[in-house]
């Protein structure tokens, strides 16, 4: 099955991560570039407090395992799904919502 990823029009890229800006002045994560093994998202970006992880959020093709933080609330739909690797996400009991 081939995966195709989706865009997202208003989304940045600041260092190794690309984000948008929540309404609520948080940061919503959609994708990490590196090659590390083990990622931690960070519990804030640029000053604010990371709460969402996108759908489709991706750390990319070499990390197998991922730390959420526990400032994350939200996590979108089909996150990790172009993540072949991945062998396990830590999730914080804070996450209120997992989507499909």
């Amino acid at each position: 099955m081939k995966k195709y990823r989706l865009s997202y029009p208003e989304s940045h890229c600041c260092g190794r991560w690309n984000y948008t800006l929540r309404s609520d002045g948080s940061i919503c994560l959609h994708e990490f570039h590196g090659s590390q093994e083990e990622v931690h998202i960070p519990e804030s970006f640029l000053g604010r407090p990371v709460t969402a992880l996108s759908r489709c959020f991706s750390v990319g093709d070499h990390a197998q395992i991922v730390i959420i933080p526990p400032t994350v609330e939200r996590i979108g739909a089909n996150a990790f799904f172009f993540d072949d690797n991945l062998e396990a996400v830590l999730i914080p009991p804070q996450v209120a919502w997992i989507d499909e």
